[in-house]
C-alpha cells in the first residue's frame, strides 16, 4: 500500500489531508501567524506560495495526491561558475550528512554564476503547523551557514585554480586505502593482487621471478595437466616467452581453467624445483576476462643436509592474484595512448591542466613517445592495482629518466620522483621490501605524506633497524611545529587523535598513522606497558579505536595483565 493511500484513508484521525484547497488555507493561516505575507501562484496544476522569512526567500509548493508540502529556500548563496567543482563537492558533503534537507544548485549562463538552494518536505498538522514550519526553516538556515562556511574554507585553500575536489579525493583516497592495507597489524596478511595487461604481455617466467624474487631462475620446461594444451610438454627454450594467454588460448577462445607444472633451477645446488600453476575463470566484462592465478613452489626436501632449518626454500611459497586478459588489440592500445598523449601535450601547452587525468599529468611534459608511453601505461596499470605489469613500464621509464636527470627541469624531476614512488609501491605490494625501500628513499627530500607513509610501512614490514628512530623523529617534528600549546582542548583542536595539535585532515591522518606504527614497533620489541598506554589513549579516537581494540586483544593473548596493573601509570619514553 502506498503512503498516500494511508493518508487518504485516515484524514480525520491524523488531522491531515491531500485536498489542495484545505492545505492552501492551512499554509496561509500558518504564515499569517508567523507575520509572513504570501503570494499564491499556479504552476502546472499545483499551487505555490512565495514569502520571505528572516530575509530569506522561501517557496511552499502544494502538490497533488500527497499531504506533504515542498519547502524551498531559494538563492541562499551565489558564486562564480568557475567554482562549480567545489559547489558539487560541498553539495554532496551536505546532502550525505543532512537528515531531510537537500542542497541543490542551478546555473545562470547569462551571469556566469551558480546559485544554491535548499529544499525539504514538511507535513503540517493543524495543531502544530507553526512550530513545524519554523523548525524546518531554521534547519535550512543552519545548513546555509554550514555550506557557506565549508565552501569558502575550501575556496581559500584552492587559491585561484579551479580544483576538482571530488576527483582529487578519489585519487587520494585510492592511494591512502592501498597504504592503509600495507599498514600491517598483528594479524594474517592479505593476498597479493595483480592484473597483467596485453599491450606487452608479461611472460610467465618474468612473472614468476617478480612474484617470488628469485635471484637465479633457469626454466627446465612446463607440463600442462589441464586446459587447451592438456598433455603438452613445453620445452625450456620456449618458456621465457610463454604468456598466460597462450596457456588459456584454445583456437582463439579463452578456456575456463588451466593447470600446469613449471620445472626450474634456482641458486641452490639441487637439480630441479617445481612450481604448480593454476588458472581458473573469475568473471569478466566487455573489456577483459578475469582469472584467479595461484602459484605454489614446492619446498625442498628435508633430506638435503645443506638446507638450513627455517629457510624459506624448505617451506611452501604461495601467491594468489587476479589477472586480466584484455580483449583489445595492441594497435587499439597504442592508438588510445597517442590520442591521450596528444591531448595532454596540447592542454599543457595552453596552460589548461584542469581536465588532465593522472596518466596525462605524468606525460604532459614528455616529448619522447617511448618514454611517454611507458609512463602512461605504467601509471594506468598502477591505478588499476596491476602492480607486476606496471613495473614492466615504470622501471624502463625510470632508467630513461635517470640518465637525463641532471638536465631536467623541476617539473620533469617531479615526474622522476613520482616514478620512484610508484616503483617502490609496486615492489612493496609484492612484499619485496628491500627493493621498495631503495626507490622510496630517493623521494625523501620531497617530504610528501604519501611517499613517507609508504616508506615507513615498508621499513616496518621489512624490520629495518632505522625505522623506530625515523617514526619518533617524524612524530616529534609534527608535535613541535603544530602544537597549539593548550592540552585542555585536545578533542576540539586535535580532531579525533590530534592530541592538542593544530592539524589539517591529511596531516592529522599522517600523525595518527605514525602513532599506530609506533605502537606496532613497541609490541615487536616487547615493550608491552608502553604499547598498552598508547593503545588505551587511542580507544577514545575514532580513527584509531579499531586498531587499538585489535592490538589490545593481541596483547592480552601474548602477555596477559589484570586491569589496573602497572601499565596504567607508566610514562611514555618519548
Amino acid at each position: 500500500m502506498k503512503l498516500t493511500d494511508i493518508f487518504k484513508r485516515q484524514p480525520k484521525a491524523e488531522g491531515l489531508t491531500t485536498d489542495m484547497k484545505v492545505r492552501e488555507r492551512l499554509v496561509t493561516r500558518t504564515l499569517t501567524l508567523m507575520n509572513c505575507d504570501c503570494r499564491w501562484e499556479d504552476d502546472n496544476g499545483e499551487r505555490v506560495a512565495a514569502f520571505d522569512y528572516q530575509n530569506g526567500h522561501f517557496r511552499i509548493r502544494v502538490e497533488k495526491d500527497t499531504p506533504y508540502l515542498r519547502l524551498m529556500y531559494l538563492f541562499f548563496y551565489t558564486t562564480q561558475a568557475e567554482h562549480l567543482n567545489l559547489v558539487r563537492h560541498v553539495c554532496n558533503q551536505s546532502n550525505l550528512n543532512s537528515e531531510c534537507e537537500r542542497i541543490v544548485y542551478s546555473t545562470n549562463a547569462e551571469k556566469n554564476e551558480v546559485d544554491l538552494h535548499a529544499m525539504t518536505g514538511v507535513l503540517l498538522h493543524p495543531d502544530y503547523a507553526r512550530e513545524t514550519l519554523a523548525r524546518a526553516m531554521q534547519n535550512m538556515f543552519s545548513w546555509q551557514n554550514a555550506f557557506v562556511r565549508r565552501f569558502e574554507e575550501l575556496l581559500r585553500g584552492a587559491g585561484k585554480e579551479s580544483t576538482d575536489i571530488e576527483a582529487d579525493a578519489v585519487k587520494w583516497g585510492h592511494e591512502m586505502s592501498l597504504l592503509r592495507e600495507m599498514e600491517i597489524a598483528h594479524q594474517p596478511e592479505g593476498e597479493l593482487r595483480d592484473a597483467p595487461d596485453s599491450v606487452q604481455p608479461l611472460a610467465l617466467a618474468a612473472l614468476v621471478q617478480r612474484l617470488f624474487d628469485l635471484n637465479t631462475f633457469h626454466p627446465l620446461g612446463i607440463e600442462v595437466l589441464d586446459g587447451p594444451l592438456r598433455g603438452t610438454d613445453i620445452p625450456a627454450d620456449q618458456v621465457p616467452t610463454l604468456t598466460l594467454r597462450q596457456l588459456l588460448d584454445g583456437q582463439g577462445t579463452l578456456a575456463r581453467r588451466c593447470v600446469a607444472t613449471l620445472h626450474f633451477q634456482d641458486d641452490t645446488k639441487h637439480a630441479r624445483r617445481t612450481l604448480l600453476l593454476m588458472l581458473s575463470e573469475h568473471g569478466g566484462d566487455d573489456q577483459s576476462s578475469y582469472y584467479r592465478l595461484t602459484m605454489t613452489i614446492e619446498p625442498l626436501s628435508a633430506r638435503y643436509h645443506d638446507v638450513p632449518f627455517g629457510w624459506s626454500k624448505n617451506q611452501a611459497q604461495t601467491v594468489s592474484a587476479l589477472v586480466a586478459m584484455d580483449r583489445v588489440t595492441d594497435k587499439q592500445r597504442v592508438d588510445e595512448f597517442r590520442y591521450m598523449w596528444k591531448e595532454a601535450l596540447e592542454k599543457a601547452k595552453a596552460g589548461d591542466t584542469e581536465g588532465l587525468t593522472d596518466e596525462q599529468k605524468l606525460v604532459c611534459e614528455i616529448v619522447d613517445e617511448s618514454l611517454a608511453k611507458d609512463l602512461y601505461f605504467g601509471r594506468r596499470h598502477f591505478s588499476n592495482n596491476c602492480f607486476a605489469e606496471a613495473l614492466t613500464y615504470l622501471e624502463h621509464a625510470y632508467h630513461q629518466l635517470l640518465s637525463r636527470f641532471k638536465y631536467m627541469k623541476n617539473a620533469q624531476k617531479e615526474q622522476f620522483f613520482e616514478v620512484c614512488y610508484l616503483i617502490g609501491f609496486c615492489y612493496a605490494e609484492m612484499k619485496q621490501y628491500d627493493r621498495a625501500i631503495y626507490y622510496l628513499e630517493l623521494t625523501t627530500p620531497l617530504r610528501r605524506i604519501t611517499y613517507t607513509t609508504e616508506q615507513v610501512n615498508c621499513m616496518v614490514n621489512y624490520g629495518d633497524i632505522r625505522v623506530e628512530d625515523m617514526v619518533d623523529g617524524l612524530i616529534g617534528e609534527l608535535e613541535l611545529h603544530h602544537s597549539d600549546g593548550d592540552d585542555d582542548d585536545d578533542d576540539e583542536e586535535g580532531g579525533g587523535g590530534g592530541g592538542g595539535l593544530m592539524l589539517d585532515a591529511n596531516v592529522r591522518n599522517f600523525y595518527n598513522f605514525l602513532r599506530r606504527r609506533k605502537v606496532y614497533l613497541l609490541i615487536e620489541r616487547e615493550s608491552y606497558p608502553y604499547a598498552r598506554k598508547l593503545l588505551k589513549d587511542m580507544l577514545k579516537e575514532p580513527e584509531n579505536s579499531d586498531f587499538a581494540i585489535n592490538e589490545l586483544a593481541y596483547l592480552q593473548r601474548i602477555d596477559p595483565r589484570k586491569e589496573g596493573e602497572q601499565d596504567d601509570d607508566i610514562e611514555l619514553p618519548f
